[in-house]
């Protein structure tokens, strides 16, 4: 049995690992070249490498941890007299994914902006918009998840220092859990339920609603309505060519967005059925790992779905030694 979990932790890590070699160069790359090549610096490309950015935080600085924690299961936190450390730790991978979910709304309601009213240009997202955007969301998302932070801490089991969530206990405000015959078998503290509900809600639920709503609208306009639902073949050139080029860009973000769902799913279903004890998960520690690398592993292939839609940015490669599309 402990040589199985010891296979399964090193095939975990080495998926990090493959994760941080995908992941790291090529949103760097992305980010990179987004600053030094002006005609790739677009509202969008802006836009884009704020997901580039937030790929690479989670890859530099969340999956180390990881790793180590994998490798040495025994030592625990890499980081055992430091709650700051722990605290960092913990608050980083959460607002980098609201951050992302933030990204994502605001590309998908900009492309929606664009397509339905293409004569208000006052609505169009600009360079200086995207720039604006990039440090607000990040200090909104670290601002939302700062009391996640102070929950938690340094905790000592059987001398291996662990760091998890503390939730505050408050016996007038937590629910009580009882059995048929009344009596308590187990407590939901408040601070539990209070951080679950807003995390799952700002960081899936409302994304998801706003992107499959803007989406659809912009699937209508660009498949549907009788203005371009007629063959492309039968267009102007110059109006095929912008109906294709808008398609493209389309279905390239709406990959993006299935991606963030397929990814959160299992994560926030298995974890609110942890965190609430809701069912008894056999090898819990496994399946959370499990769940934990899908949750993560869009950094990795993302630059691949982004990459397919930028072919030109194969051009930049030979002229600045580097380029490749990565959120």
């Amino acid at each position: 049995m402990e040589s199985t979990a010891t296979a399964a932790r090193t095939i975990i890590a080495i998926l990090y690992i493959g994760m941080m070699a995908i992941s790291i160069p090529f949103n760097l790359l992305f980010i990179m070249i987004v600053m030094i090549k002006k005609s790739y610096r677009t509202p969008v490309n802006v836009l884009v490498s704020n997901l580039s950015l937030a790929g690479l935080i989670i890859a530099a600085f969340l999956m180390p941890f990881k790793i180590y924690e994998l490798f040495n299961p025994k030592s625990g936190f890499a980081f055992p007299k430091s709650v700051d450390m722990c605290r960092f730790r913990s608050i980083t991978p959460v607002a980098s994914i609201f951050c992302i979910a933030l990204t994502l709304v605001t590309i998908c309601a900009d492309r929606c902006l664009v397509i339905v009213y293409p004569m208000k240009p006052y609505l169009k997202m600009t360079c200086k918009k995207a720039y604006l955007f990039i440090p607000i969301s990040w200090l909104i998302s670290f601002v939302v998840y700062i009391q996640y932070a102070r929950y938690t801490i340094l905790y000592n089991a059987n001398g291996v220092i662990s760091c998890l969530p503390f939730y505050p206990e408050n016996n007038t405000t937590d629910i009580t859990i009882r059995n048929a015959t009344g009596y308590p078998i187990r407590q939901i503290e408040l601070t539990r339920i209070t951080f679950w509900t807003m995390h799952i809600s700002i960081s899936f639920i409302i994304p998801i609603i706003l992107l499959v709503s803007l989406y659809s609208l912009v699937i209508y306009r660009l498949w549907i309505s009788p203005e371009n639902s007629q063959r492309p073949s039968f267009m102007t050139k110059n109006a095929r060519e912008r109906l294709l080029r808008k398609r493209k860009v389309i279905k390239i973000l709406i990959a993006c967005c299935i991606v963030f769902l397929v990814n959160n799913v299992p994560y926030f279903v298995v974890f609110i059925i942890v965190e609430f004890r809701l069912l008894a998960i056999p090898n819990v520690s496994l399946v959370i790992q499990i769940v934990t690398i899908i949750y993560t592993s869009a950094i990795a292939y993302n630059p691949i779905l982004y990459g397919y839609y930028h072919v030109r940015s194969k051009n930049a490669l030979s002229t600045n030694c580097c380029c490749v599309h990565a959120p």
